[in-house]
């Protein structure tokens, strides 16, 4: 399992733009709640941590770009997110067996 500590401000943006994310994934998001510093802190597989970043992935795709192809600020977000998942990935001390 991982423990994903979400910046306030990564967490505002999730909470707020979830739509795009699976019922599952939603839920997982939204059950999780914040901490009083409005950080999210998902406690989650290793497989589940994949599947947000491929959601991330394809909304960056769908709405992150701008008519020049640049990132618009939801892509930059979502580029965000998608690094921060990707660095709990390749951090063992952040997973616990």
């Amino acid at each position: 399992m991982f423990r994903i500590v979400l910046s306030s401000q990564q967490s505002k943006f999730l909470l707020r733009n979830s739509s795009f994310l699976s019922d599952p994934l939603r839920k997982i998001l939204l059950e999780s709640g914040t901490d009083p510093h409005g950080r999210v802190i998902l406690e989650i597989s290793r497989k589940t941590v994949e599947q947000f970043r491929d959601e991330f992935t394809s909304r960056v795709a769908q709405a992150g770009f701008d008519s020049e192809y640049g990132l618009t600020a939801e892509g930059e977000a979502l580029e965000d997110l998608n690094d921060t998942f990707y660095e709990y990935l390749t951090d063992e001390s952040s997973s616990s067996s």
